[in-house]
Order: structure tokens, then C-alpha cells, then sequence
């Protein structure tokens, strides 16, 4: 049986003591992320989904189905959801067997169509080796592959995961997010999934929603809102962490303290000589040795390097200019450059990178 993907309608209005949660999002066909810091409220949205928490108001729909409504009083148990549900910490039985995980999570039918579902799904996830173990003689990768077949068993209309790698070391996660990216088409079923990662979102997403403080910020395609965030707080959630206060002068002329700015496109009409905010991702700015002659090039010091191997995370000031701006830049480009903290140099912008907020 294929399963049709349907289409999860979320608005919810919920308080848990003084910790005030909003949230309207829909999601079909796809992996959705439900991204933000560390108690934003992200799993609770999730529990919510599932049934585990109340919110006081709201309508949660999937495809024709009211799963709850605050005010027809409708709040169906979880059981009755058609979800496939992958807590943080996987919740697998400690003493049943793989096998008996998984077979826990399909339907009660004869028992002979309970044990070809059981083989089927040890097959897909690569564990009918390990079908008599138990989860403690598991690696994290394979007790996560086990949680997912027991949520896919009963064929969920969606599937909720709550940060699906957080727990697993750094050597499994390239592998398994490509077994993540697969879940909708192989098991024809809608992820919705939270992470606090901004690499796993932009690994695993096609569409985000971006949640602070119980608020959320944004919510649409993953590339619209990584390079046009519609508020500055959306922008430092994604990583946009250069916010610049500047002043449209004319045309596509900004100006940023004693310095001016050029944007492409230039700004709209209602923007011209008005005090504005832009963003500028990091890994936008080029490092320089030597001053480039062009448009949006600046004299820089480095002040501060931060080195995650793969990459370095930089501080550098323009002279008499806040703030510092931040330049992510891959590490052969930083050797090959040979600058240390203390150090000149130039930066250039792209004037198509610089964005501004509405």
C-alpha cells in the first residue's frame, strides 16, 4: 500500500507557565524543519502535533482530518493521529528484541501480514542482522534506523522527528542525513522534523520554519528565507550575523557610517533617503591581500580567528567603522592568504549580497 502525502495545517496558541508559544505552518511533500535556538519551543510544537501537549487555542489538521480544535473541543489522542512519531531519545523498548521494536508500531492485523511488515521494514533499514538484539547492544545510527522503522511501521500520514541527530556522532551524521533526505519519496511520507543545526536544516530541508522565543519569525522556502529574511532576527537565526544600520542616499547608493555602500538592486522608492537596516551573510565577504580597485572594497584588520577546521569564522573592523563584521572563509582560502589576528587587509562585497529588510 502507498500512502497518499497529506497536508499538515498547524496554528496554535499555547502558554506553559510564563512560556508563551505561537505558531502557523502548513506541510506536504517534503521535509520541513522547524528550526530556531534552544528553547524556542520547536519540540513542543512537535508534541503538540502528536498529541502529547494541549495548546489552550488552535486548529491542527492533517489532509481531511481534525486532529484537535480548541473550539469545537475536538482533541484526538495520539493514537488515533496516524503519525509516526521519533522522540529525541528514540524511547525504544530496552527489553524487546529489534524486531519486536518494530513490530510493536504495526497495526494489529493477522499475524502473518504483522511479520511480512516487520521483514519489510528490517530489509529497508539495513538491520535484519541485528533483528534479535536489543538496544543497548546497538550503535546510535542503528538504535535511530530501528526508531524510524517502528514510527514508518503502522504507514504514518506524516512523520515527526525530534532532532534526529543530535545524539549521534559526527562520522554518522553525513550518512545518515542522506538516509533522512530519502524518507519522503522511498516511504512516500511528509518529514516534519526539528533541529536547532543550521547545516542539518540547510542539509535536509526544502522548507523552514523559523521559531525564537515561542514566536515564530518566518516560515517558507529554505532558500528564500537563508538569503531574504524578512526581519533582522530571522536573519541572525539563519546566520546572516552581519546587521547593518545604514541610510538610503540615492539610486543604489547606501550610506554606512563614513563609508558608502553599493546594492544591487537598488532600494524601492518608498526606501529612498530613509534610515534602513541590511543584512550581509559571512561567507559573502571576500578576504583580500591586497586592495581589489572596486566596488565595496574596504581596508579591514583581523581581529579574531575562530578556527572549526573546515572553516574559519573571522572578526575583522574597518577602521573608525562598527560594527566588526564577521567573514566565514574555507581554510585552504586562509592559507593561501597567510593572515593571523593583528593582521591588514582588504574585504569586498558583492553588491547583489547585501540584503535589505523590508
Amino acid at each position: 500500500m502507498i500512502n497518499t502525502p497529506h497536508k499538515l495545517a498547524v496554528t496554535i496558541d499555547l502558554m506553559i507557565e510564563n512560556f508563551h508559544l505561537q505558531a502557523n505552518f502548513q506541510a506536504q511533500d517534503e521535509i520541513i524543519a522547524i528550526f530556531g535556538p534552544s528553547g524556542a519551543g520547536k519540540s513542543t510544537i512537535l508534541r503538540a502535533i502528536a498529541g502529547l501537549v494541549t495548546p489552550q487555542q488552535g486548529i491542527i489538521r492533517l489532509g481531511e482530518q481534525t486532529l484537535f480544535n480548541a473550539q469545537q473541543k475536538i482533541n484526538l489522542p495520539p493514537q488515533k493521529r496516524n503519525l509516526g512519531y521519533v522522540p529525541q531519545n528514540y524511547a525504544l523498548f530496552p527489553h524487546l528484541s529489534v524486531a519486536e521494536n518494530i513490530a510493536y508500531g504495526v497495526p494489529r492485523h493477522p499475524r502473518h501480514a504483522n511479520r511480512q511488515r516487520t521483514r519489510e521494514l528490517l530489509e529497508l533499514m539495513q538491520l535484519t542482522a541485528f533483528a534479535n538484539r536489543r538496544p543497548d547492544e546497538l550503535s546510535g545510527g542503528q538504535q535511530q534506523r530501528v526508531a524510524l522503522a517502528r514510527a514508518l511501521a503502522p504507514q504514518p500520514a506524516i512523520l515527526l522527528m525530534d532532532e534526529p541527530l543530535a545524539a549521534l556522532e559526527d562520522s554518522l551524521r553525513q550518512k545518515l542525513r542522506a538516509e533522512l533526505r530519502a524518507i519522503p519519496q522511498r516511504f512516500h511520507v511528509p518529514v516534519l522534523l526539528v533541529t536547532h543545526s543550521l547545516s542539518e536544516a540547510n542539509s535536509l530541508a526544502s522548507q523552514l520554519v523559523i521559531l525564537d522565543q515561542g514566536q515564530m519569525c518566518q516560515a517558507g522556502p529554505k532558500d528564500e528565507i537563508m538569503q531574504r529574511p524578512i526581519t533582522p532576527a530571522a536573519a541572525r537565526i539563519v546566520g546572516m550575523s552581519n546587521i547593518l544600520p545604514i541610510h538610503a542616499v540615492r539610486e543604489n547608493f547606501l550610506q554606512w557610517g563614513e563609508y558608502r555602500l553599493t546594492v544591487s538592486p537598488a532600494p524601492q522608492q518608498e526606501q529612498a533617503h530613509a534610515a534602513l537596516v541590511v543584512g550581509i551573510r559571512p561567507e559573502a565577504i571576500r578576504l583580500l591581500n591586497a586592495d581589489p580597485a572596486r566596488t565595496n572594497s574596504f581596508p579591514v584588520q583581523l581581529l579574531d580567528d575562530e578556527d572549526f577546521g573546515h572553516e574559519h569564522r573571522l572578526t575583522v573592523r574597518i577602521p573608525q567603522q562598527q560594527p566588526d563584521l564577521e567573514i566565514r572563509i574555507p581554510a585552504p582560502e586562509l592559507t593561501r592568504l597567510g593572515l593571523r589576528p593583528g593582521d591588514k587587509g582588504y574585504i569586498q562585497i558583492d553588491p547583489a549580497s547585501i540584503h535589505i529588510f523590508p
